[in-house]
């Protein structure tokens, strides 16, 4: 496949993957599935598939990251502060109110970093 056909496969798929899980998360509302535990499987299941992959692929360079003092450490605090944190708010927004609203509001998260970074640096 040429390469940049293969680029917007992989975009296309990509985009479908992620926009997906929104669907899902309104789907299994409506058949009482907590919008935590629906993270919290849809992420463990990412995370196996993304560690056994670079595991297969880079064994070496994977075993050197894992060596480096305090890595595991900061990977995890990366993982629960950014990843459960607010990916777990996320899908209780979308739970509790309307999908538009909470994308809506996620979309302006660009803009109010780029504010709070112009107030806060300068």
């Amino acid at each position: 496949m040429p390469g940049h056909t293969r680029v917007v496969v992989v975009g296309v798929f990509v985009t479908l993957l992620w926009s997906s899980s929104w669907v899902l998360v309104r789907w299994g509302d409506a058949r009482a599935l907590d919008p935590i535990d629906f993270a919290a499987s849809r992420y463990v299941l990412a995370s196996t598939v993304l560690v056994g992959t670079v595991l297969a692929r880079h064994r070496r360079a994977a075993a050197a990251l894992l060596r480096a003092p305090g890595a595991l450490r900061r990977v995890a605090v990366l993982g629960v502060t950014y990843y459960a944190v607010t990916q777990a708010a996320q899908f209780v927004a979308i739970v509790h109110q309307p999908a538009a609203t909470t994308s809506l509001l996620l979309s302006a998260t660009s803009f109010v970093v780029a504010l709070l970074a112009f107030v806060v640096l300068g």
